[in-house]
């Protein structure tokens, strides 16, 4: 399975990775999980309906990791934000 970011979550990791180094080695070793793994079972993953179609959010601590499937063998990283700001997230998508 093929994972790719959008600008978006890249400039967002980077900013977890300056301010928060443990959180972002959390949730990269758990991004890399999702290439065997790409849908893993409540309450690490979890199915999301949004207006444009399923996403899935990914939970990483205090941190979500919002993602889609592009096709059958890639996903696509939409955003990496944390937990608390995932409801107003959730209603751009």
């Amino acid at each position: 399975m093929k994972i790719f970011l959008t600008k978006t979550a890249q400039d967002e990791l980077d900013e977890i990775k300056i301010e928060k180094p443990k959180d972002y080695g959390n949730i990269i070793f758990d991004i890399k999980n999702l290439q065997k793994e790409p849908f893993p079972r409540p309450p690490k993953g979890k199915k999301i309906r949004g207006k444009n179609g399923a996403f899935w959010r990914l939970r990483s601590g205090v941190y979500r990791t919002i993602y889609r499937q592009l096709n059958k063998d890639s996903l696509i990283i939409l955003r990496v934000i944390l937990r608390k700001y995932l409801e107003r997230i959730l209603k751009q998508f």
